[in-house]
């Protein structure tokens, strides 16, 4: 294809020919230079079409890269704004993961508290109870003496005929009284504490060999075999119904584990019986637990 200035050229010259010719009258010429005018003419509007159809391509082009560019640059903003989102909620869900951490723990720790103060209290519960078991089991024993000696008394008044009437009367309703009022602290300890234990245990509680267990544990000296099988034959001979049910669980219980059973039976503390078999109070706890 022709230079389009080369066309644009003859373009011109074939008009100014033309046109020329056509004043000097000379009809062949101007036919021939208007061939040759349109020809060109032509040829120059195809040139130029197809400029128009090489610029609106690169026009489509250039749009359709800008386009491009647009729409990656939309992706690379909403993959910005996903992150963002997502590092957002990532932020938020461990910031909610370790606040929820620090509040179980913190209800946890509450607990633990509450649970120690529970516990402690409940010791030292235990502690004065078993402080004063054996000041209430004495006093309830003595008030039962008391008792049965005021009732003998009592009937041995009754049985008297050589005093005088009125006056035999009148004792009798002291002592009646009397009877009343040790009978009512008799039933207030039957009401509270078990009392028909406290019978069981007062033979073994002034037993020789358990006074010399307690001083032993007072002094923080360890119990022998010997000990051991003393204080089993102590149960067997005081406490046979207690004795033969140990005997069902003597093939699963250690030696031990027999002795706490049988300690514990006789109200000897944790420090007593930590002292006489030299363990610590935990390794106490999980034999009295089993």
């Amino acid at each position: 294809m022709a230079h389009p200035t080369l066309i644009q050229n003859v373009e011109n010259g074939a008009s100014g020919l033309m046109k020329l010719y056509a004043q000097l009258h000379q009809p062949d010429s101007t036919a021939k230079y208007a061939h040759i005018y349109a020809a060109t003419n032509d040829c120059a509007n195809r040139i130029h079409s197809a400029q128009e159809i090489i610029r609106m391509e690169r026009l489509y082009d250039y749009t359709a890269a800008q386009q491009q560019v647009i729409t990656k640059s939309d992706k690379i903003a909403a993959l910005w704004k996903v992150l963002f989102l997502t590092v957002i909620v990532c932020l938020t869900f461990l910031g909610s993961l370790v606040w929820l951490t620090r509040m179980i723990r913190r209800r946890t720790r509450i607990q633990q508290q509450a649970m120690q103060a529970q516990q402690a209290k409940y010791e030292r519960t235990v502690a004065e109870i078993e402080e004063t078991a054996p000041t209430l089991q004495i006093d309830y024993l003595r008030i039962l003496q008391n008792c049965r000696q005021a009732e003998a008394e009592l009937l041995r008044l009754r049985e008297q005929t050589n005093v005088d009437r009125q006056q035999q009367e009148a004792l009798v309703q002291i002592k009646e009284k009397e009877i009343s009022e040790l009978r009512k602290s008799l039933t207030t300890y039957e009401a509270h504490f078990n009392v028909a234990e406290w019978s069981q245990k007062s033979p073994l509680a002034s037993h020789t060999f358990i006074a010399m267990l307690h001083q032993l544990a007072q002094e923080g000296r360890a119990v022998n075999t010997q000990d051991f099988n003393d204080l089993t034959q102590v149960f067997k001979n005081c406490l046979p119904d207690f004795y033969t049910k140990t005997e069902a669980f003597a093939d699963c219980l250690t030696s031990q584990e027999l002795f706490v059973l049988f300690l514990t039976r006789l109200d000897f503390s944790p420090f007593e019986i930590t002292n006489l078999l030299g363990l610590s109070k935990q390794r106490i706890s999980n034999i009295a637990v089993t």
